[in-house]
């Protein structure tokens, strides 16, 4: 993973926490353009930053979690 690459992958939960707090009530869809899982890594950056859960303690915690709950 290359710095420019993090530094998105940051800067693009930062904009989601934003988006969610501005949409409360409204959904907000990730996708990733060219298909190749940028929307699920930026879901698990986002929820690492952002979403506090006490059975969250790894990475692959987070893409279970979100694994069980959105079939790709």
């Amino acid at each position: 993973m290359t710095p420019q690459y993090a530094d998105g992958l940051f800067r693009g939960a930062i904009k989601l926490n934003q988006l969610n707090k501005q949409y409360k009530d409204d959904e907000i869809f990730v996708h990733c353009t060219a298909g190749v899982s940028r929307g699920p890594t930026l879901m698990i950056v986002y929820m690492a930053l952002f979403i506090k859960n006490r059975r969250w303690r790894s990475v692959e915690d987070l893409y279970e979690y979100l694994e069980d709950i959105y079939r790709w």
